[in-house]
Protein backbone atom coordinates (compact mmCIF):
# COMPACT_ATOMS: atom_id res chain seq x y z
CA UNK A 1 0.00 0.00 0.00
CA UNK A 2 1.28 3.54 -0.56
CA UNK A 3 2.58 5.34 1.69
CA UNK A 4 2.85 9.27 2.93
CA UNK A 5 5.10 10.76 5.81
CA UNK A 6 3.04 11.55 8.86
CA UNK A 7 4.16 14.77 11.49
CA UNK A 8 2.26 15.32 14.11
CA UNK A 9 3.63 17.74 16.99
CA UNK A 10 2.95 19.27 20.32
CA UNK A 11 4.12 22.55 21.95
CA UNK A 12 6.47 20.21 24.11
CA UNK A 13 7.90 17.61 21.72
CA UNK A 14 7.30 15.89 18.74
CA UNK A 15 4.54 13.13 18.99
CA UNK A 16 5.13 11.14 15.78
CA UNK A 17 7.23 11.46 12.56
CA UNK A 18 7.23 8.64 10.08
CA UNK A 19 5.60 7.25 7.09
CA UNK A 20 1.81 5.75 6.88
CA UNK A 21 -0.70 4.48 4.67
CA UNK A 22 -3.73 6.34 6.00
CA UNK A 23 -4.10 8.81 9.12
CA UNK A 24 -8.37 9.34 10.29
CA UNK A 25 -9.53 11.98 13.09
CA UNK A 26 -11.98 14.50 13.43
CA UNK A 27 -11.98 17.88 11.98
CA UNK A 28 -14.48 20.44 12.12
CA UNK A 29 -16.47 19.12 9.24
CA UNK A 30 -16.62 15.96 10.51
CA UNK A 31 -14.39 12.41 10.65
CA UNK A 32 -11.83 12.70 7.69
CA UNK A 33 -9.97 9.74 6.56
CA UNK A 34 -6.68 10.98 4.57
CA UNK A 35 -4.87 8.38 2.55
CA UNK A 36 -1.65 8.46 -0.18
CA UNK A 37 -2.24 11.22 -2.72
CA UNK A 38 -4.98 13.12 -0.86
CA UNK A 39 -6.36 16.37 -2.31
CA UNK A 40 -4.66 19.50 -0.03
CA UNK A 41 -6.38 20.80 2.59
CA UNK A 42 -6.18 22.89 6.08
CA UNK A 43 -8.66 22.76 8.54
CA UNK A 44 -9.02 22.62 12.64
CA UNK A 45 -8.73 19.94 14.26
CA UNK A 46 -11.21 18.67 17.47
CA UNK A 47 -10.66 16.79 19.95
CA UNK A 48 -11.26 13.83 19.90
CA UNK A 49 -9.08 10.20 18.37
CA UNK A 50 -6.83 9.66 15.95
CA UNK A 51 -6.05 6.50 14.06
CA UNK A 52 -2.70 5.67 12.53
CA UNK A 53 -2.90 2.66 9.76
CA UNK A 54 1.12 2.10 9.93
CA UNK A 55 2.52 -1.49 8.28
CA UNK A 56 -0.90 -2.61 7.78
CA UNK A 57 -1.95 -1.94 11.90
CA UNK A 58 -3.84 0.37 13.50
CA UNK A 59 -2.51 2.56 16.08
CA UNK A 60 -4.98 4.75 17.73
CA UNK A 61 -4.05 7.87 19.94
CA UNK A 62 -5.81 10.71 21.13
CA UNK A 63 -5.61 14.44 20.28
CA UNK A 64 -6.89 17.86 21.27
CA UNK A 65 -7.57 20.89 19.83
CA UNK A 66 -5.14 21.78 16.80
CA UNK A 67 -4.77 21.82 13.26
CA UNK A 68 -4.10 19.67 10.18
CA UNK A 69 -2.04 20.46 6.86
CA UNK A 70 -3.01 17.78 3.92
CA UNK A 71 -0.31 17.85 1.07
CA UNK A 72 -0.16 15.07 -1.32
CA UNK A 73 2.91 13.68 0.25
CA UNK A 74 2.56 14.73 3.76
CA UNK A 75 0.28 15.62 6.38
CA UNK A 76 1.36 18.24 9.57
CA UNK A 77 -1.15 17.92 12.75
CA UNK A 78 0.12 20.48 14.91
CA UNK A 79 -1.65 19.90 18.54
CA UNK A 80 -1.55 20.95 22.09
CA UNK A 81 -1.57 17.36 23.39
CA UNK A 82 -1.42 14.19 21.82
CA UNK A 83 -1.48 11.04 24.02
CA UNK A 84 -1.31 6.95 22.50
CA UNK A 85 -4.19 4.50 23.74
CA UNK A 86 -2.17 2.01 24.77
Amino acid sequence: MKTFALEIDTPSEPFFNGPVEAVQLTIADGEVGVWANHEAFTAPVCRGPLKILKDGTWKEASLSEGLIEVKADKTVILCNTAKWQE
